[in-house]
C-alpha cells in the first residue's frame, strides 16, 4: 500500500517511447573513419629508468645487541608486573582461606605453611610504585597474621 494517498492502491504504468542504443561517441580521425572517442589515446607513460639506492648503513653489533637487550626488558617489566600481581592475589587469597578457618577454628598449616613461604619468597618490585605500595601492605598484613599465630617471620 503506498502512503499518502488516502489508502488507494493505484496502479503506476511507466511509458517508454523510444528506444535508443547507448552507444560510445565516436570521432572522425585523420583518416576519415570514426573511431570511439578516447581510442588511441591510451599510453602508458614512459617513467624515469631507475636510480641506484644508497646501501642502508649497517649496525653496529653493539647497536643490535642494546636494541635486543632493550626488547627484552619491556618484556621482563610486564612478566614481572604480572607475577607480582599474581602473588599478591595469591597472598589474598590465603589469608581470607586464614580467616574463614579462624572463624571455624579448624586452622590448617598447610595454609598457613604455604602463606609464610610466599611472604618469604617475594620479590622486589620496582617499576610501579603504586602496585608495590599496595604488595607492601599486603605483605604487611600476612606477616602480622602469622605473628597473631605464632609464628615468626625473618
Amino acid at each position: 500500500m503506498l502512503s499518502g494517498n488516502g489508502g488507494n492502491r493505484q496502479n503506476r504504468t511507466m511509458r517508454v517511447t523510444s528506444a535508443k542504443r547507448l552507444t560510445a561517441d565516436k570521432t572522425h580521425g585523420a583518416s576519415g573513419k570514426s573511431s570511439p572517442v578516447g581510442a588511441n589515446r591510451f599510453e602508458i607513460p614512459s617513467a624515469p629508468p631507475p636510480t641506484a639506492s644508497t646501501p642502508t648503513a649497517r649496525l653496529s653489533p653493539v647497536a643490535q645487541l642494546d636494541a635486543i637487550i632493550a626488547l627484552q626488558s619491556v618484556g621482563s617489566v610486564a612478566g614481572e608486573r604480572k607475577r607480582a600481581v599474581a602473588q599478591g592475589t595469591a597472598v589474598l587469597d590465603l589469608l581470607d582461606d586464614l580467616k574463614v578457618q579462624l572463624l571455624s577454628g579448624q586452622i590448617s598449616n598447610s595454609h598457613i605453611g604455604q602463606l609464610t613461604g610466599i611472604v618469604k619468597s617475594r620479590p622486589e618490585y620496582k617499576d610501579d610504585a603504586r602496585l608495590r605500595d599496595l604488595l607492601d601492605h599486603i605483605d604487611l598484613r600476612a606477616r602480622v597474621e602469622l605473628a597473631k599465630l605464632g609464628r615468626s617471620m625473618p
